[in-house]
């Protein structure tokens, strides 16, 4: 079995994924798999978006140290249960979100664009933050224009 194959559900057991008859499935060996895809997404996309934020970030925290706020994102008990829990993979999105605000903040205005439309074409909840992120580039782009004259 290759590497890539034990991520894909198929090859370990057809009947996890077979059309018709694969819902509702909840044997134990399906919820182990499961929990270790949303381990290894969060590790391929969460885990370093929030860890590169934390070290390179130019935001500065008075009250609180940056220490507990890493902590405190990493190990979010809501997360953790949503995503461990019910397999929502929202970890895919906040990852991709926070890597388009890392591109934001280091001034790659269009990288930080293509992070977040892949944020919000794979999971709709990234609408919360569209309209901050719309505002954001439509202030930065009037700043540019008003700029020039």
């Amino acid at each position: 079995m290759q590497f890539m194959d034990f991520f894909r559900a198929n090859a370990i057991d057809p009947s996890w994924v077979k059309l018709y008859t694969s819902r509702g499935t909840e044997s134990y060996h399906h919820k182990l798999f499961m929990r270790y895809t949303v381990l290894f997404v969060d590790l391929l996309i969460f885990y370093p978006a929030v860890l590169f934020y934390h070290y390179f970030s130019k935001a500065k925290h008075r009250h609180v140290t940056k220490q507990s706020i890493l902590l405190l994102i990493l190990f979010y008990p809501g997360l953790i249960l949503i995503d461990y829990g019910h397999f929502q993979y929202n970890c895919v999105s906040l990852g991709l979100f926070i890597w388009s605000v890392i591109a934001f903040e280091h001034e790659y205005d269009i990288a930080g664009s293509i992070t977040f439309s892949m944020a919000l074409n794979y999971k709709q909840m990234e609408l919360y933050h569209a309209l901050p992120i719309f505002c954001f580039l439509l202030g930065k782009a009037w700043q540019q224009s008003w700029s020039k004259w």
